[in-house]
């Protein structure tokens, strides 16, 4: 009797857990439509059919048809993702650059687990276990998967030095990935910070970038979200905090399953005071919106740039059983004043993804947005703002695309220029070594005629054309590959040292910030 009545009692608790309402107790389970045509097409269609992607495509198509950044994440993709988020992975803390069909060590993490077993810049590896990375076929990430893929906490690199095989046994860690990437001070009294991308560690690094700047004599600030699409949106929030007083309202979020959510600021502002510039153009999304939509209301920062994504809508990510995650639109949000800056994506996934170059083919790139995109708010100063469409700048800077030629932006978004600058780093390392500093290298580094041939020869080595482009693209380019040259010489923050002496934003914020009370 005892047996009968825990058996009856595991089948109703487990029917209960399989449906609350207590309705089909006794009844066969019936699955869903979706599932039904699933087994159907597994059991009988009529060619091979690979029904995990196959499954994969179905998802994405019905979380499409809700908005366009509700999607599933598979257990493959989920582990990059979630490193993303993190701002740290497993890993030996290199940073390299593709040659030809060889990885070539940039950059090492200071005090991480290859520069501690004795890797250099300029190693090129050679396999990881025995297990060759030579060939044209690997990429950056099919590398970094590679490495990422042994299981052994310890790890064996060979890599070629100076044309000669060498064996490093290599310890993995945990290693960071900054966000921002840069922190310096342009003139005595004006700083510049780089931010990416929003992870964990976001706001502890740009706190960490703020103090050193403030022990250097900061007074106003130029603040640069140029490309940043987002990512922890926590990290956006305690990041406009340093610059509000009181309890301001940063954002505030709403859904109808969520409710209204406030997000206030809690503690005083390490830079309440000072004159901040924020750059941002097309790509600046989501937490990035944030930050521009938050101290735009507030009259806090003079916004400088184009219109922002628009990417007004909050993801909540859930943890799936197979190891994947979803990654689901559970609210919108909302600037201090009420704006919703989340673009129209009711004309479907193929509109709402060519906006950005439906705004190039416009000539809003170029002009600047002359659009109200919806309802008009104003701000405590004066000044008007919409929602809708993104956050409009203060100060507009157009994107002139006679610099930019479709090769030579090939060259750049591909990493190639960096390649081509590590190869003349490598053939020319005794001079650039000379230099000083980044901006001594600015100062006194001019490429040649016989460069920019070099750089035409090597373009063409993948399949691109330079050699007639425009007198300005070309300068451009050189500049380009100055910045870069800085980067393989130096690191990161050089890159931005030496491009920033010539790029037209930050010249515009600086001179702003100069003439604004």
């Amino acid at each position: 009797m005892f047996s009968v009545v825990l058996i009856g009692g595991m089948y109703i608790g487990y029917k209960l857990s399989r449906d609350r309402s207590g309705i089909k107790f006794f009844q066969n389970e019936q699955r869903s439509p979706v599932e039904e045509i699933m087994g159907l097409v597994d059991n009988n269609y009529v060619d091979p059919v690979n029904m995990d992607s196959f499954q994969v495509n179905s998802i994405q198509k019905i979380l499409g048809s809700l908005d366009p950044h509700s999607i599933y994440i598979t257990p493959a993709e989920l582990q990059n993702i979630n490193e993303d988020m993190a701002g740290n992975y497993q890993g030996i803390g290199v940073d390299y650059q593709m040659k030809e069909d060889t990885a070539v060590v940039l950059n090492l993490f200071p005090n991480g687990p290859s520069e501690k077993a004795g890797i250099q810049k300029g190693d090129r590896i050679l396999s990881v276990n025995n297990i060759s990375l030579i060939g044209k076929n690997f990429t950056k990430d099919s590398i970094r998967a590679r490495i990422r893929s042994v299981k052994e906490s310890k790890i064996t690199l060979n890599v070629l030095r100076n044309n000669q095989p060498k064996t490093f046994a290599v310890q993995k860690a945990i290693v960071p990935r900054p966000s921002v990437p840069a922190a310096y001070m342009i003139n005595p009294s004006t700083g510049y910070i780089k931010i990416t991308r929003f992870t964990e560690t976001t706001y502890p690094e740009f706190m960490i970038a703020l103090e050193k700047l403030k022990k250097e004599g900061l007074q106003q600030l130029v603040l640069d979200l140029r490309g940043n699409g987002g990512g922890v949106m926590q990290q956006a929030i305690d990041i406009v905090d340093e610059f509000l007083p009181d309890d301001k309202l940063v954002v505030y979020t709403q859904g109808i399953k969520t409710g209204r959510k406030d997000y206030k600021c809690k503690r005083d502002g390490l830079f309440e005071k000072g004159k901040v510039a924020l750059l941002v153009d097309e790509e600046s999304a989501s937490a990035s919106e944030i930050i521009a939509g938050a101290l735009q209301d507030w009259d806090r920062a003079t916004i400088i740039g184009r219109r922002t994504f628009g990417k007004g809508l909050v993801q909540e990510q859930y943890n799936l059983s197979n190891g994947g995650a979803l990654r689901l639109t559970i609210a919108r949000y909302y600037t201090p004043l009420g704006r919703s800056i989340q673009k129209p994506y009711n004309n479907g996934a193929d509109a709402y993804n060519q906006d950005l170059q439906k705004r190039l083919d416009s000539g809003e790139l170029e002009h600047g947005d002359t659009l109200n995109h919806g309802k008009a708010f104003r701000t405590a100063s004066g000044k008007t703002v919409y929602d809708g469409g993104g956050i409009t700048p203060d100060i507009f800077v157009a994107y002139d695309s006679t610099e930019h030629p479709k090769d030579a932006i090939e060259l750049h978004i591909r990493g190639w220029v960096n390649e081509f600058a590590l190869n003349y780093y490598e053939q020319h390392k005794t001079l650039l070594n000379s230099y000083a500093t980044p901006l001594d290298l600015n100062a006194k580094f001019q490429p040649s005629e016989q460069d920019w041939s070099s750089l035409i020869a090597f373009a063409q080595t993948k399949k691109l054309s330079v050699a007639n482009i425009n007198p300005k693209a070309k300068a451009a380019l050189l500049e380009d590959f100055k910045s870069n040259l800085a980067k393989v010489r130096w690191n990161p923050e050089a890159f931005y040292i030496v491009n920033n002496t010539k790029d037209p934003a930050v010249q515009i914020a600086t001179q702003a910030l100069n003439n604004s009370k």
